[in-house]
């Protein structure tokens, strides 16, 4: 043991040491210490370092260790005292390069900083950042080894997460799902839960939008009500909620407890422009570590994300849609209508189109003006397109011109379909000053035939219009048949 005078030196000599870097520090210990009474001066020492320390013999069996390395590493010291360092390395490979590159390398004493997974008694590992080191005496013997080791495997893990983050915002060549797929699986593996789920919350209730792991309580596309799952809380409270063991919290008597017996969970409200749009849950089937003040800043984080995608996608939607829709009725443009007819034609084995053309249409601009005129546009847009199938399409052609497509409709439905636009375009009013303005409409019907192309297939229906115009207009001509 050391004498008083000795424990005395000691201490008046810490407060000079703990002033020098890790690699300096060890380099003095080895020159103050070597071949003296090294456990104990190194314990009096370290004793409240926050650092884990380890102080091993010429063997690397462990002689001492600190409270804060028994904590990270969970031993009671009598499972360490005697055994080699070994026992502390992931890999045992490793504890075999440390000993020949570093600690018994000939030459003076050689203290590095080095990086290395390690394990701990229960079996998990973790990245330690490590400052080691041999004791050699003055004639080069090595008498011991020290080594002071902090756990970094949460800033590596978080600064791999932000590369990750900005590897996947920011390729453009993977698709605004494959980007949110992407976001709620790094969410999960990085805080190691097995389950990961986006949700877009309406009301009560709550859409699953992208899971990650496999079903949580239901899949992709599904609607669950709000009030049933953890996702609530953090819904109500528009802040992070973390919970490590929900089997011995209030949160216990939540649905998704007793439905599924999920134990962990961190979610967090997701905002899109602002406002509030979902949540973005990670989730456990067992508790787990208590989550850090920073674990709620970075799913933060993974949630902002998301809302930019989110956010972004909705813009692009918009433009795509303005990009195909007539300003003026809101309904299909030419080029999409276009598109849809050309799509048809190849996907189903009848198409048939109807082309309409509104009568004397110039006549309600030259007498009432093009605001009314835009009106009865408007008008038989909105009236028209709702009298049609879900899989119809109703498009602006041009002018005063409209035309409609019937995938899998033969040439007697799309008659029938013509006569009932025929009826509600009639029916259908605009009042102005003083008076109610109505139209009629001119339609040609056409139906594919074998080997027919788009510009065939309108030319017969445009044929079918100028004969409705010129029998008398406010009537349904279909095409002339092929062989008349």
């Amino acid at each position: 043991m050391l004498s008083a005078m000795a424990r005395s030196k000691v201490s008046a000599d810490t407060g000079k040491l703990f002033a020098l870097k890790p690699p300096t520090l060890l380099v003095e210990l080895t020159r103050n210490l070597a071949g003296g009474a090294l456990e104990d001066i190194v314990r009096h020492l370290f004793a409240d370092l926050d650092e884990a320390v380890v102080v091993a013999d010429a063997d690397r069996r462990i002689v001492h260790a600190n409270r804060a390395m028994l904590d990270l590493f969970g031993y009671p010291m009598g499972e360490l005292l005697g055994r080699t360092t070994r026992r502390l390395y992931a890999d045992g490979a490793d504890f075999e390069a440390v000993g020949n590159e570093r600690f018994f390398a000939a030459g003076p004493s050689n203290h590095e900083r080095y990086v290395m997974r390690y394990r701990r008694r229960d079996g998990s590992t973790f990245l330690g950042a490590t400052v080691a080191g041999p004791f050699k005496n003055d004639e080069g013997e090595t008498v011991g080894f020290l080594g002071i080791i902090t756990d970094v495997s949460a800033p590596i893990a978080e600064t791999r997460l932000l590369r990750q983050l900005h590897a996947i915002t920011s390729d453009r060549k993977v698709s605004f799902e494959g980007r949110v797929a992407a976001l709620v699986r790094l969410a999960a593996q990085h805080f190691g839960m097995p389950l990961g789920m986006l949700g877009r919350i309406v009301g009560d209730d709550y859409e699953v939008v992208r899971t990650y792991g496999g079903p949580v309580l239901s899949g992709e596309g599904s609607t669950l009500p709000l009030e049933r799952l953890y996702c609530s809380f953090a819904w109500a409270r528009q802040d992070v909620v973390a919970l490590e063991h929900i089997g011995r919290s209030s949160h216990r008597c939540a649905p998704c407890y007793s439905d599924a017996r999920l134990e962990s969970y961190i979610g967090v409200p997701v905002l899109v422009d602002g406002r509030p749009w979902g949540t973005l849950a990670c989730i456990g089937h067992v508790p787990r570590a208590a989550f850090t003040e920073r674990d709620k800043e970075l799913v933060r984080l993974i949630a902002t994300w998301i809302g930019h995608e989110v956010a972004r996608e909705t813009d692009h939607r918009k433009l795509h849609d303005l990009a195909l829709r007539d300003p003026l009725t809101g309904v299909s443009n030419r080029r999409a209508t276009q598109g849809r007819l050309e799509r048809a034609i190849v996907a189903h084995p009848t198409t048939t189109v109807i082309l309409i053309d509104l009568d004397h249409f110039k006549a309600v601009n030259d007498t009432l003006g093009h605001d009314v005129g835009d009106q009865v546009l408007h008008k038989v847009s909105e009236v028209a397109s709702g009298a049609l199938r879900d899989a119809d399409l109703f498009g602006r052609w041009g002018g005063e011109e409209f035309l409609v497509v019937l995938p899998n409709a033969d040439l007697g439905e799309g008659a029938a379909i013509a006569r009932r636009l025929g009826q509600v375009i009639r029916e259908a009013s605009v009042h102005t000053t003083g008076r109610d303005v109505h139209v009629t409409a001119s339609m040609g019907v056409a139906a594919t035939r074998p080997s027919d192309t788009p510009g065939a297939l309108l030319r017969r229906a445009d044929e079918a219009v100028y004969r409705a115009k010129a029998r008398g207009r406010d009537r349904v001509e279909l095409e002339t048949p092929p062989d008349a």
